[in-house]
């Protein structure tokens, strides 16, 4: 019976290996960067609510407008509001929802389907992490018959913090024990 069950569920799976977002370019794997692996490191050490702060900040300088980090508790799964600035002709004002995970661990595909289901239904969705995804919540976040949801691991969003000369992330990890 257990092995009828693991047919019929392959992405049981899949929850057990890391999928790929956007680790990997056309000559092959992102290449090992210390400066963002230590930048990952550093943000596993700011607290949850804080965190989403910084990640509110880094959408801030990804041109998002009224941002907002919804309260820490009673948020029903969505962390972050906002809106896409006017000067996106293509997308100005769609709205965006986003969930944040400070983890050390993979997310699975049981996250993607609780942060799809918190979503509004008229907002666009961005599942953020320190970690990485599972295949099986690639798999699940891509799926054509639902709201697709953009995935960002964390080699990349130390990238961006990087990217957009976000210093606040150093500030926030080093003064951790002043709030």
């Amino acid at each position: 019976m257990l092995e009828r069950s693991r047919k019929k569920y392959v992405s049981v799976d899949l929850d057990r290996e890391l999928g790929t977002v956007t680790g990997t370019t056309a000559s092959g794997p992102i290449p090992f960067n210390p400066k963002v692996e230590l930048l990952r490191a550093r943000l596993l050490t700011v607290q949850p609510y804080r965190f989403e702060g910084l990640i509110k900040t880094l959408m801030e300088h990804s041109g998002f407008r009224d941002v907002r980090v919804t309260p820490a508790s009673g948020d029903g799964g969505i962390d972050i509001d906002a809106f896409v600035d006017k000067g996106n002709d293509f997308l100005a004002g769609t709205h965006v929802q986003a969930q944040v995970k400070r983890w050390r661990h993979a997310v699975g595909s049981v996250e993607i389907n609780g942060f799809r289901g918190a979503l509004s239904s008229t907002a666009k969705g961005i599942f953020i992490t320190t970690s990485a995804f599972t295949r099986a919540a690639v798999t699940e976040a891509r799926r054509e018959s639902k709201p697709c949801i953009t995935l960002i691991e964390g080699t990349r969003l130390a990238s961006l913090f990087i990217e957009k000369r976000i210093s606040a992330v150093a500030a926030a990890a080093s003064h951790e024990g002043e709030a």
